[in-house]
């Protein structure tokens, strides 16, 4: 059965989590067992196959990049052309495999330069659940640090509060549930994301993003 993207994005969502979480190794095992699945499912067929590998890796550039079209679409490409050039099934899934976990190891190095880089990604990986249930106590916890010193720390790195920081991720939310399709009204987005004021949630919304909630264009 193909996914549809929003199943899309809560799969690579709960990859990256893992894969902040338990680390490369077991990323990297169960990365490899979904696409030994996807493989067996797609009969040998490398349309298919190339085609539900590229999904995957998109949806998760779409968390990692929310609104940056121009870099998913260069991401996408450096990460999929060793794959995409494979003839053979499972040389094609290993090379999907390797390249994806590279990126997120690259992606991991980089964060651990700044704790503000690291508290973005882990926002990225969390649920709409946790999110919605977030306080910065959790997360000063999560990280193991003061309360104060590590609300003044982000500020002073990322330019904005924690609070901010959450906002903006639930607004990522809704943009991603957009452009994945997420039917319903703004008052409905804005209640599944944890917004009670839907008129408030729209103008944070054009703010953000530069459009509105309804002017919010598709994945194609």
């Amino acid at each position: 059965m193909t996914m549809n993207f929003t199943e899309t994005l809560d799969m690579a969502r709960v990859l990256f989590r893992m894969y902040l979480n338990d680390g490369a190794g077991e990323f990297t095992k169960v990365l490899s067992s979904m696409a030994e699945q996807i493989l067996r499912r797609s009969a040998g067929d490398l349309k298919v196959i190339n085609g539900r590998f590229t999904t995957l890796l998109t949806g998760l550039l779409a968390i990692v990049y929310v609104n940056e079209s121009e870099k998913i679409i260069r991401k996408s490409v450096d990460i999929s052309q060793n794959f995409l050039a494979e003839s053979d099934a499972t040389a094609k899934k290993d090379c999907f495999v390797r390249d994806l976990s590279a990126f997120l190891r690259g992606l991991e190095q980089k964060s651990q330069q700044s704790l503000a880089d690291q508290v973005i990604l882990y926002l990225k990986s969390c649920s709409l659940k946790e999110l919605q249930a977030m306080k910065i106590d959790t997360l000063a916890d999560r990280f193991k640090y003061n309360k104060t010193y590590f609300c003044e720390k982000f500020k002073s790195e990322r330019g904005l509060t924690l609070h901010e920081a959450m906002q903006e991720e639930k607004l990522n939310r809704a943009l991603l549930a957009l452009k994945a399709g997420q039917t319903g009204t703004v008052k409905e987005l804005a209640a599944m994301i944890g917004f009670g004021d839907s008129a408030h949630f729209s103008r944070l919304f054009k703010d953000r993003f530069g459009f509105s909630p309804s002017e919010t264009p598709r994945f194609e």
